[in-house]
């Protein structure tokens, strides 16, 4: 996934050493595996100029999510905020739809910060997922006045609520005076 696979006969880059290592621990990590690490072992032959690398993956156990805990989406309400997030509550853990969750409530515009993390749960074999997000302005009011030959004095007036009453929805209301 991503990029092309380190091959024989490539130059050594230790930054695409780190690519292959993280794919890897990703792909482990979206079949349930919350704590795949991923160690290279390398046999250098200087006189050849060849470095050998293999990986020792170590899986651990397929961890689910338990509870999602949502903080901080004072105004909005946790229903806007769950339809982000494409894990539920029982669901088998994976890295690409934590990933995922992020993108989806950075993309709404409603958060300065999203923060998720998932500590263990007091279960065994589970992660509770913490969704803790800073709230930012989503709202506008403009005035403006102006002076034309045609119609004389101009007055316009505008209001935009991007999050109206914690529903995401959007409202906006513009008139215009002549």
């Amino acid at each position: 996934k991503g990029s092309a696979p380190m091959e024989t006969g490539e130059v050594f880059k230790f930054t695409v050493m780190q690519g292959v290592m993280s794919q890897l621990s990703d792909m482990y990590g979206d079949e349930g595996y919350a704590f795949t690490n991923v160690i290279p072992t390398t046999d250098t032959h200087p006189e050849e100029g060849v470095v050998d690398i293999r990986f020792d993956i170590a899986k651990g156990e397929k961890m689910w999510i338990g509870e999602i805990d949502i903080t901080g989406n004072d105004p909005t309400f946790d229903k806007v905020v769950r339809r982000e997030i494409p894990l539920n509550e029982g669901e088998l853990y994976s890295t690409s739809k934590l990933n995922e969750a992020r993108y989806r409530l950075n993309r709404l515009g409603f958060f300065e910060t999203v923060n998720i993390s998932t500590p263990a749960s007091s279960e065994e074999r589970t992660l509770d997922m913490n969704v803790d997000v800073v709230e930012k302005p989503t709202g506008s009011f403009s005035v403006g006045a102006g002076f034309s030959n045609l119609e004389n004095f101009v007055f316009t007036a505008n209001v935009q609520k991007n999050n109206f009453l914690g529903l995401g929805y959007t409202l906006a209301s513009a008139a215009n005076i002549s």
